[in-house]
């Protein structure tokens, strides 16, 4: 059985039990165009659904005082939308104890997180880049008979580890290289070729070659192996000529 509550209509409570109207107008001995009264009992035919309250419904009893504006007021809804989902016709007939149905809104859809795959990261050179010592960057050195390059140590370097030392002209394409296990390196007025001013620009890398030889200078291309750290941050300095 089902006890009328205010605004209940023959057709929205068939429409909420699940039932044909004829079959609820045929169960009470009703016509269609009968008005239903407040706490008349209606027999529900059997077969009928249990009304459950529909996902993000909110339920709610009506209080002493309340008003229907009020109530969805309070729960941030438009009033016709809870008429409409209890079948309401007139908004001012609320009774006490009334349970009506709040629809709330369509239930927000749950996703779920999708997790960034972890970087690998990437492995840098084994051993830190050297930092140059002398000369300054930007050193004028000219009438120097020879300009002696020093840079940092990077630790304890194996037999077939070195410091690639090279130093090229801004004027000129060829870079002339040299590999050493010392922290310096001399080079003489024999690589001005001529008697103007230069500017020369060098760095130093830690390099493992098993055919290269040590302390005998060269071009660049004759130095093969594997870059153990990255190139140091380069220099220039000007030198040969004169003052």
């Amino acid at each position: 059985t089902y006890t009328v509550a205010a605004g209940d209509t023959l057709t929205g409570l068939a429409k909420r039990f699940g039932v044909p109207l004829r079959d609820l107008l045929a169960a009470n001995a009703l016509k269609e165009d009968d008005i239903l009264r407040v706490g008349q009992v209606l027999t529900i035919p059997a077969g009928a659904v249990t009304p459950t309250p529909a996902e993000n419904t909110a339920i709610y009893e009506v209080q002493a005082g309340d008003t229907l504006s009020e109530i969805a007021a309070r729960f941030g809804v438009p009033i016709g939308d809870i008429m409409r989902a209890n079948d309401i016709a007139d908004p001012e007939l609320l009774q006490i104890g009334q349970v009506l149905r709040i629809p709330l809104g369509p239930p927000t859809p749950t996703s779920t997180p999708t997790l960034a795959p972890t970087p690998t990261p990437t492995p840098g050179p084994p051993l830190p880049a050297p930092l140059l010592l002398w000369p300054a960057d930007g050193a004028d050195l000219r009438g120097e008979r020879y300009v002696l390059l020093n840079w940092t140590a990077v630790g304890l370097l194996t037999a077939e580890q070195g410091y690639l030392v090279r130093l090229w002209r801004e004027d000129a394409g060829g870079v002339a290289a040299v590999w050493t296990w010392d922290t310096s390196w001399r080079w003489g007025r024999e690589i001005c070729a001529g008697q103007g001013t230069h500017r020369f620009t060098w760095s130093v890398a830690v390099l493992e070659c098993a055919d290269c030889r040590r302390d005998a200078p060269g071009k660049i291309d004759e130095f093969g192996g594997e870059f153990l750290s990255a190139d140091s941050i380069p220099r220039s300095f000007l030198w040969c000529g004169e003052r």
